[in-house]
């Protein structure tokens, strides 16, 4: 190969590709040909169960009392695509190929939390010449991408486990990165799918308003690009694409953001009911919890939370609470790493801490709650060595644990085994691995050790950005640091600008040229007073006619006719054909989105009915 074809193929984005490539082959490799049968038992069903009944009943039908399903809605949009292909492929291989696709869903997000850690090292950690260990962005986004797609932790998790966390953290990552690019707004959504993805991810909420409340409000930010240039509104209109897209997200599945005390109807019910389903110390979790005080080490000990430390007047105060004290301690370290540096690299290892921070600290944690530590740190390891040490002692962790919990003897719970291997068979631990770090006082070391990671990972977090005329600073470096950080953030803001070319005036004279000017205050209230009054015009008397007359026969019919035809195999002559269907088939799909055609609601009644209604045929 002449040396010119091989540089262009070995450019950097051709080895992301030839990484990703490798890192999917990888998986399938052990997801379907090494562990075909494997995928925890529980997880895998439930999981199957929730796409089938996806597909079968759609959002509007799927949370009712005595279904179990303590996820929140995002997840079951990817679920229902994982459904409708099951249904689609099932008359073809004569068999259900549902359990096979649950784990594709994980082992595709960790293709794109890879893509994501390249693209934040090359906008955003290559520009800083303290940076000297790999050199440029793109050589430290493929070692981060390399150090996660390889990582035992992660590959085990998506392809032997069958889980899904990848899915939250490339949500979380790519949340990031639109905060780091002073997108408010698109991380503000980011944060509220992410929170609606697992509850567990809820830290990134505050992590977005701190930031964006030091930039909008105060108009200050350790990136030069985004610094001095306050603007309130945006803290407005944040808030409000936020709350809009929990409204969107949550409307097929007929949720609301308010309370309702029902689960299945309120978001927040959902919430409180979940944490609920599991309680104890420790849900499996190498963390703080499991000590020599509190005696759990094994799997499926989990000890309680309940236990009452002390008393303050009337109130007992649990280790439950003991837990939620030491987060909160935690997640206001981490608020404060951010407050005080907000460029990407601060709010990396801020998301860090609170990541690391939710699984040591508090009560009730499963063994896959320090997953989205493991994309978090990969964009780091290229930028010190230190932190090379840190990903590989953080990722030891996470794998320990999840091999920890599934190589356990599960025996007791009968065939089917809960955790198979080779063949199908139970997975079997290393002998080796059982008689050491598996040990009770294995376990203990393993499991300080997350507190000792906390630590080290606070303690970096908290360092301040190094400015010119700091005491004891090299100051050459540091004036070249600024410079690079200035010109770096000047890049940046002229990459954003010509992304808008499109959008610029022509070229004219300055006579002729409108002054440029921002939107302000008065601008918000006409655009609000025109969106009410236009949404007033539009839906008032909406329900009227309340008969078919003249086009709604033509299209909402026949929309209502395709609809039959589709869900429930009722073969009908559309009433019309004049015009192409396209309108029709959206009409099919508001009908769908609305779901009019549910039970509202039951009465019993004293004496048998009678008379039968029989659907049209």
């Amino acid at each position: 190969m002449p040396s010119a074809s091989r540089r262009r193929f070995l450019d950097p984005f051709g080895t992301l590709l030839v990484l990703l490539v490798l890192g999917f082959a990888l998986r399938v490799f052990i997801a379907y040909v090494l562990l075909p049968e494997s995928g925890l038992r529980n997880d895998i069903s439930s999981f199957a169960a929730w796409a089938l009944r996806m597909a079968e009943v759609g959002p509007g039908g799927f949370y009712e009392p005595g279904v179990f399903a303590d996820y929140p809605p995002v997840y079951m949009y990817v679920l229902w695509l994982v459904g409708e292909i099951a249904k689609f492929f099932e008359p073809i291989l004569g068999i259900s190929p549902i359990r096979p696709l649950i784990k594709l869903p994980g082992m595709l997000a960790d293709l794109g939390v890879a893509w994501v850690i390249y693209a934040i090292s090359v906008r955003f950690l290559g520009e800083h010449p303290a940076t000297r260990w790999l050199g440029s962005g793109a050589r430290i986004g493929l070692i981060g991408a390399a150090f996660y797609l390889f990582n035992p932790g992660t590959l085990f998790n998506s392809a032997v486990w069958g889980q899904m966390d990848a899915v939250g953290a490339l949500v979380i990552l790519a949340s990031l990165y639109a905060l780091g690019r002073g997108w408010t707004e698109a991380a503000g959504v980011g944060a509220v799918v992410a929170v609606l993805i697992k509850f567990q991810f809820g830290w990134l909420i505050p992590i977005v308003l701190v930031v964006g409340l030091k930039r909008h409000l105060f108009g200050r930010s350790s990136d030069p690009a985004l610094a001095a240039r306050p603007d309130p509104v945006r803290i407005l209109s944040s808030v409000a694409v936020s709350f809009g897209a929990a409204v969107l997200i949550l409307l097929p599945f007929g949720m609301t953001l308010l309370p309702t005390g029902d689960p299945n109807t309120g978001i927040l019910d959902k919430f409180l009911s979940a944490t609920q389903t599991y309680q104890g110390l420790s849900i499996n979790a190498l963390n703080f919890w499991r000590n020599p005080w509190t005696g759990i080490w094994d799997v499926q000990q989990w000890g309680s939370d309940q236990t009452v430390v002390f008393t303050i007047g009337a109130t007992s105060v649990t280790l439950a609470m003991v837990g939620v004290g030491l987060f909160a301690f935690g997640a206001v370290l981490a608020l404060v790493a951010v407050a005080r540096r907000d460029d990407m690299t601060g709010l990396l290892m801020g998301s860090l801490t609170m990541a690391i921070a939710f699984f040591g600290l508090p009560t009730r944690v499963h063994e896959r709650y320090l997953f989205p530590a493991i994309a978090l740190a990969a964009p780091l390891v290229g930028t010190a060595v230190r932190w090379a040490a840190a990903y590989v002692a953080l990722s030891a962790l996470f794998f320990l644990n999840i091999y920890w919990v599934y190589s356990a003897d599960w025996t007791y719970l009968g065939p089917p085994p809960l955790a198979p291997g080779l063949n199908g068979d139970a997975f079997v631990r290393d002998p080796l691995l059982a008689a050491t770090v598996f040990s009770q006082w294995g376990i203990y070391v393993l499991s300080f050790s997350s507190l000792l990671l906390l630590g080290w990972v606070v303690r970096q977090a908290m360092k301040p950005a190094p400015v010119p005329g700091e005491a004891g600073a090299d100051q050459d470096a540091v004036e070249a640091a600024a410079e690079a950080a200035a010109a770096a953030g000047a890049v940046r803001a002229a990459r954003g600008r010509a992304g808008w070319r499109w959008l610029r005036q022509d070229p004219v004279t300055e006579a002729e040229r409108d002054p440029p000017r921002r939107l302000d205050r008065r601008d918000l209230v006409f655009f609000i007073v025109i969106v009410v009054v236009a949404l007033v015009l539009r839906l008032w008397r909406l329900d009227l006619p309340r008969s078919m007359i003249f086009d709604e026969v033509y299209h909402a019919r026949t929309a209502a006719d395709f609809i039959s035809d589709w869900k429930w195999g009722w073969t009908r002559d559309p009433y019309e054909w004049t015009h192409p269907m396209l309108a029709k088939y959206l009409i099919a799909a508001g009908i769908e989105v609305a779901n009019p055609n549910q039970v509202s609601g039951t009465i019993e009644l004293d004496e048998p009915v009678t008379s039968l209604a029989v659907a049209p045929q």
